[in-house]
Formats: C-alpha cells, structure tokens, sequence
C-alpha cells in the first residue's frame, strides 16, 4: 500500500471562530508585539457599540514575558472595557482579566482566571481565550475550559466612539503594551460560549456569520493592512515605525508551539497497534499524536502486554479496535465505531476531557492536575473505575459501573445525568449535588459513603449501609432491598427533599431516619420484612423529626391506661423530635391481618407516657382511609391530629374482639415429671392462630420437631396449652413456633432443661434472672461443685451441699456446673442468666 505522509499542524484553534489546517510546508502567520507595538480599530458610527445586547470577544493568545504588576493590555476600549494580564496562579506564569468600566474608566466589574483550579497560563504557549455575556452571565474561558462567571449587570457594556485597541491602550497616550502575539480575534454580537467546550477541532477555519462584527484571521503575513473579513469599514491598518508590529510565520521545526500531528491507522501489516509499520507516518503515535483508526481491513488491537498511547481518538465510523491491553488517551476520544475492550483505558489528560460513550472493562481517570472529565454520553464499566481528578455526568446521560469506584475529586451529576453503582464506592472527594441521580444497583451488600446527595436509589436485594452520615436533597427511590442506618450512620432528609418513590416489605430505611423542615413527609421505614410508615403533616414549625419502626413487643405494653384495653404485642415507633413542634400523626399497615386491625372505630394510637410510665390514648380527632380486615392483609391508615407529646407509638385498642392485636404469649415453662419434659404455655390474646410446632435442640444451632399443637385460631381469652417430650437429652432447648392459617409464623423464646436420668440432677429456673437452684445431687457421691462461664474459665468453687447459687452479680451468658463425684466421674450441666 502507498502511503500519504501528511502532518496536521494545528494552530489557533477553536469551537466557534475556526482554526489553521495546514500541511507541512505551509505557513501560518500572526502579529508579534514587542512591548512598543500595537493596532487600533475606529468606530466612526457605532457598530462596536453592545447597545444592551450579547458580546463576545475571543482571540489566541501567547505570551513572551510579563513582569508582576504591568498590567499589560490584550484589548481596551476605553469607558467600555479592558482585557489584560494579571499574576498568575498556582504554578502559572500570568493570568488574565476582563473589566466592564463607565464613563469615568472606573472598573464597573471584573472576571479573572487567578482562582483555584483555574488553567495555570504558561510563557511561550497558545491559549484561546474567550469572554461572554448572555444578558445575565458573563464568563470566561482559557482554551474552551470556563474559568470564571459573574452575573454584574454592569457587564451589559455601556456605548462609546471610542476605538479598540490591541496589545496596548491608548488613554490621551499610549501604555501598557504587550510582550507576546495575538491570531483570530473576533468580536460577535452573540453569546458564543455558556459552557466547556472542546478546544480541538479539525476542519477549515471558522466562516463569520451575521452575527460577526470584528473578524482578524492576520493572515497577510506582510505589509500594513489588515483585512476585517466581515466589513470593510473596519479594515485597519498597523501603526507605523517603532510602533509597528511584526509579521511571524509559524514554522513547525523553530517554532515553540507543540502540535497535533494526525496518525492514521492503516493496517498495512498486521493488527498489532505496536507495529510502525501500520501508521500513515510510519512510527507509533504517541502522547501528542491525533490517532484516526480507519475502516481498513485489519483492524487495530493493543495485545494484553502493551500499551498504546494518543491525544485525541478518533475511530471511524464501520471501524474497530480491540483492547485487552492498556490505552492512555491525553485528549478527546470520539467514537463513531466499534470499540471493543477487556483491558484498560486511561485518560490522562492535563485539560478538560470528555469520555467517549461505550461499555468499557477498567476504566481508569488520572487527570490529576484538577482537570474536569465530563460523560457526554452514556458509559458503562464492566471493571473498576479510578478516578483521580473531578467528573461531571451531563443532562440524561448515564455511568454504569459494575465494578469497584474510586475517587478523589469531586463528582457532579447534572440534572437528569444518573451514576449506576454496582460495586464499591469510595469517594474521596466531594459529591456536588445538583438534580443527578446516585443509583446502588449492586448483586452484593454495599456502603454509600457519607455525603449530601441530591437524588438517591436504592436497588440491591443484598441491602445497602451508610458508611457515615448520609443526607438527601431531592427524592429517595426505593426500588429494592433494605437501606440500614444507625444513630451515628444517620440518614436525613433535608427541607428541600421531596416525596420518597416506591417502597415495600423489601425495600425500606431499617433504622433511623430524620426530616427536617415543616413540609408534610412519609417516613418509608421498616423492620424485619414488615414496611411500616409513618406520617407527619401540618407540623406547627419547622423542626427535625426522627423515625424508627421497631418489629417487636413495646415495652411494659400491658401497662395502659383507660380506655386502651390492649396495646400492640407485635410493633412500636420511636418518633422524637428537636424542639416543641406539634404535627398529625397518621401510621400506616400494610397488612391488616398481621397487625390484628378488624375495626375502625375502636382502633387508637397508643403513646408511651414516661412520666405516669404507662400506654396512654393520643387524643385528637381520628380519621382514616383504606381497610380493616382480620382475615384477609388489607392495608389502611389511622391519622390523629395535634400530637404534641412523642416518644414512643403503638397501635392501641378500645376493644380486644375489634382489634386483637395479634397473639400474646403470657408465659412458656419446662418441667421434669419423671425424666420427662413437660412444655407449659399460655396465651392472653390470638389472631389467626393455626398452632404451635414444638422444636429441640442440643446446642441452640440444629432444631427438630417433635410435634403439633393446635392453636385456637382468633381468642381475646386466655388459652393454656402442654406438651410431654417423653424422650429428652440430657441437655434440652426448646421453643415454640407459632404458625398463622397462612403459614407465617414467629418463634418463642428459647428455654432450657437439663435430665440426669441416673442422679435426677437438675437446674432451675433456666434462664434464671437472679439465683439457680440445684435438686437431686448426693452430698455423699459428690466431692465438689464447680462454676464455669462460656468460655470455661473457673469462676468459683462450692461444696457438695449447695443447693443454691447467687447469680445476681455476674453477667448476661451461658454458664456451666460441673459435678465431680468422689469416684473421679464428673458430670457437668448449662443453664442461661438473663436479665
């Protein structure tokens, strides 16, 4: 194959005004000002003149020297502007700024490029510069990256006749000229630019449009006339003499302006990315290379073992490249192909990068000079993704990442811009919320890390934890799986978060939640596969409020006063609150069944008084909405009004036949009759009861069933129940699990036993909450009664005639006596202290 040696040397480039396109051999010329040089531009009749509209002003810059305080001027018209340089920031060498000023050439309002994070401007380099204003915002930008922005209305820029000068201003005399050069400058009656845009651009250079009033392409490259391309009566002319500035023709090999050279893929040899001889140039491109891969027939791949490198990418359109290598791209990757990866990309540029669209393997962002990289369409990454530096996901486009993220800048999501999370995510940096979604969709258990989000999602049937505080500005989407918080893992809705979306008995908060603020709001909490919410609304302040549903038995909940007859055995809130605000109280049921809620009328919120330390009747007008049914899981709600005292909540009833409020176990006894275990039990109220399975075990871990007993299915009386083991173990756990007609079910506490057939050893009560008592042991038989905790340390020593043992003073846990007979057996037994 013949091949066509060109090189692209691109100068003067941008989005809007156009560039150089120049093969080798070419020239390109421009204006160098030697700080006594410099033009102007009259304006006879105005057509400078803003009159209240949008402006822009734009041209190429490079600056020689500058000295600290000079001021030196890039462009001035004066009473209406001035653009000049500034000391520089960071490492940077100069910077620059823009000043509106009135009549009296006072500055009316300043942008400048000296903040941090702002691009670092550099002795002896191009740089587009370029300043707008829309009629609201002004900004500026340093090769398309926005740098500042300001909304003075004095940026609306008052009218003169005054002319423009360039390198210098001219205020009755010439000053503050300019040591450096100056290509493109074009003035527009429009706003050019309201964000980053890309600063590299191969096509012919920019044609004006009606909107152009000043347009230099200075490619004379000799003589004193300067050719306006938009309208004769602003041809210029050089000033004369000293003051006359020089012609330059850029020459590649002298000049100091480092270029893109395009490299195209050819295939001429082979498919190895690595290979010379497959380039239009005949050597591999490089980190300063514009690659072009080409639809040819071999195709291009980076083998597992190399890398490839380039500043811009481009793949053509029915084009592919294979990665299962690494790929470092320095500029903008555009994808019009196929592309094709399981190794790794890297963008490593030092400037603004926008990530192609695709599915990629490891995804790998180093940018770490604070450059930006923007995801201007949707990516997913199948592997990790590191992100040294800050992202931005714009409007509606999406990041899909399967694997782990790492971060250490900041991340913004814009507006409808969503970040699917599907593994780990560790944020270094800050997330700046704005309106972008946050979605954890992954197929393991994860940790959102502790920051301010604006919307949230929580998809993954393993569950999500807060790995800190977590707070929500706009909407918490619970599509599935539970999201657990703790009180120091505490997750807020702040006063501007909208209605929670979804929810259901597996997708909830399981912990606390708070909300500040005074708009109504729908707690979305659960607990032990129950979604249980609760509602505040017409709060008298604005107040932070905290929420935690609890799937069990309220404490002291037989402690009421009247007319509660019964308080619910089965749930609880705890809602708290940081001031003295009062609101309406409304809780929900999902299934009415399982609450025990058959009635309306007779159904009350129950409110836990810690000064009288008992259940007492919120007070307030009741109203409702949905059903009540005993049989059938029908959901509904229950609002009183006017709350004013909180702490803890239940459901309450006036009546126990109405509202059963499911089935209460009143008490659960073992006995040894003979070696054989008696299971005593008893029940105050039952809903739905089909009956009691009774389960064994030897070591709390393997249970089995040793048989039935028949519930008695709905009962506001007290019901006994027994059962006879006939054939215990020598150690015994036993419980009960209780099963409703539509086969949920609870289990009972546990409680143990111990049968020495051969002495008739045992111990009681077990648990025990203060003392353990010791029957059946011979004081003849026994030389010594040994004390052990769970992790068999001795803890004391006591004679063949205890019979009991003082437990008051130890801990919570499993215990152990060992009986030693005198003819050296021992025997040795556990038993539960409780609180």
């Amino acid at each position: 194959m013949e091949k066509n040696y060109f090189l692209k040397i691109v100068v003067f480039i941008s989005v809007l005004f156009g560039i150089h396109s120049s093969s080798l051999g070419q020239n390109v010329s421009f204006l160098e000002f030697d700080c006594d040089d410099s033009y102007y531009v009259n304006d006879a009749s105005n057509k400078l003149d803003q009159n209240g509209g949008n402006w822009t002003y734009e041209t190429w810059l490079y600056i020689d020297t500058y000295s600290s305080g000079d001021y030196d001027v890039i462009m001035d018209r004066r009473t209406v502007f001035s653009w000049y340089l500034i000391d520089g920031q960071g490492n940077g060498e100069y910077s620059i700024r823009f000043v509106g000023r009135d009549g009296s050439d006072n500055i009316n309002a300043s942008i400048r490029n000296d903040g941090a994070g702002d691009t670092e401007m550099m002795f002896d380099k191009w740089y587009h510069v370029a300043v707008s204003w829309d009629g609201t915002t002004a900004r500026m930008f340093v090769n398309g990256k926005l740098q500042d922005s300001s909304t003075d209305s004095d940026f609306d820029l008052t009218n003169s006749t005054n002319a423009i000068n360039f390198a210098c201003r001219y205020w009755g005399s010439y000053s503050r000229y300019m040591d450096g050069a100056l290509d493109e400058i074009r003035f527009s009656k429009s706003v050019r630019y309201t964000s980053n845009f890309t600063k590299y651009i191969y096509n012919d250079k920019f044609a004006h449009d009606a909107n152009t009033v000043l347009l230099y392409h200075l490619d004379e490259n000799s003589g004193t006339s300067l050719d306006n391309d938009n309208d004769a009566d602003f041809d210029a002319a050089l000033r004369s003499g000293s003051n006359q500035a020089t012609w330059r023709v850029w020459n590649y090999h002298a000049s100091s302006i480092l270029p893109l050279s395009k490299n195209t893929w050819d295939g001429s040899s082979s498919t190895d990315w690595n290979t010379s001889a497959n380039w239009s140039m005949d050597a591999l491109p490089t980190s300063e290379s514009y690659v072009v891969v080409a639809d040819v027939t071999n195709q291009p791949t980076i083998a597992s073992d190399n890398t490839g490198d380039c500043e811009n990418l481009e793949v053509d359109a029915s084009a592919d490249m294979t990665i299962t290598g690494t790929l470092n791209v320095g500029g903008d990757f555009t994808n019009n192909g196929v592309f094709t990866t399981t190794g790794t990309v890297k963008y490593n540029g030092s400037e603004e990068q926008a990530i192609a669209a695709g599915t990629y393997n490891d995804l790998d962002i180093d940018n770490s000079t604070a450059a930006n990289c923007t995801f201007s369409g949707d990516v997913t990454v199948g592997g990790t993704l590191n992100i040294a530096g800050d992202i931005t996901i714009q409007n509606g486009n999406t990041l899909d990442c399967n694997g782990a993220i790492t971060t250490t800048g900041d991340c913004v999501i814009n507006n409808n811009g969503t970040m699917n999370v599907g593994s780990t995510f560790t944020q270094n940096g800050v997330y700046v919320e704005t309106a972008g979604l946050m979605k954890f969709d992954g197929s393991a258990a994860q940790t959102i890390p502790s920051d301010d989000y604006y919307n949230l999602e929580i998809d993954n049937s393993n569950g999500v934890d807060l790995g800190g505080n977590v707070s929500v500005n706009g909407i918490l989407t619970l599509t599935n799986g539970l999201l657990t918080s703790t009180s120091t893992n505490l997750f807020t809705f702040t006063s501007t978060a909208g209605a929670v979306s979804g929810g259901s008995n597996s997708s909830y908060i399981d912990g606390p939640i708070a909300k500040i603020g005074s708009a109504d709001f729908i707690f979305p909490a659960g607990d032990g596969d129950k979604w249980a919410r609760v509602g505040l609304s017409g709060l008298s302040a604005s107040e932070t409020f905290t929420v935690e549903y609890h799937k069990s038995k309220p404490s002291d909940n037989t402690t009421y006063s009247e007319p509660l007859t019964k308080v619910s055995d089965n749930e609880w809130w705890q809602i708290d609150r940081a001031g003295t605000a009062t609101a309406d109280v409304t809780y929900y049921w999902e299934d009415s069944k399982w609450s025990g809620i058959g009635d309306f009328d007779d159904l009350r919120l129950a409110h836990w008084n810690s000064t009288s330390s008992e259940w007492e009747e919120v007070s307030g007008t009741y109203s409702h909405t949905g059903s009540v049914d005993l049989g059938n899981p029908v959901s509904g709600t229950l609002t009183v009004t006017g709350v004013s005292s909180f702490s803890p909540f239940a459901p309450g009833t006036i009546d126990n036949v109405n509202n059963p409020l499911p089935i209460e176990l009143l008490s659960f006894d073992l006995l040894n009759i003979e070696n054989k275990v008696q299971l005593n039990w008893s029940t105050a109220s039952e809903l739905n009861n089909s009956g009691f399975e009774i389960q064994r075990s030897m070591n709390i871990e393997e249970w089995e069933v040793l048989g039935f007993v028949e519930g008695a299915g709905i009962s506001n009386s007290t019901k006994t129940y027994s059962f006879i083991d006939k054939t215990p173990l020598v150690a015994n756990y036993y419980r009960l699990k209780q099963i409703d007609f539509d086969g949920a079910f609870v289990f009972s506490p546990t409680r143990y036993i111990n049968i020495d057939r051969s002495n008739s050893i045992s111990l009681y009560p077990n648990p025990t909450t203060q003392s353990i008592s010791i029957s059946g042991v011979d004081p003849d038989r026994v030389s010594k009664i040994y004390l052990f905790n769970n992790m068999g340390k001795l803890i004391k020593t006591y004679s063949p005639n205890t019979s009991k043992i003082n437990m008051e003073s130890y801990s919570l846990g499993v215990y152990y006596l060992r009986i030693q007979y005198i003819n050296g057996k021992d025997e040795s037994f556990s038993f539960i202290k409780k609180k």
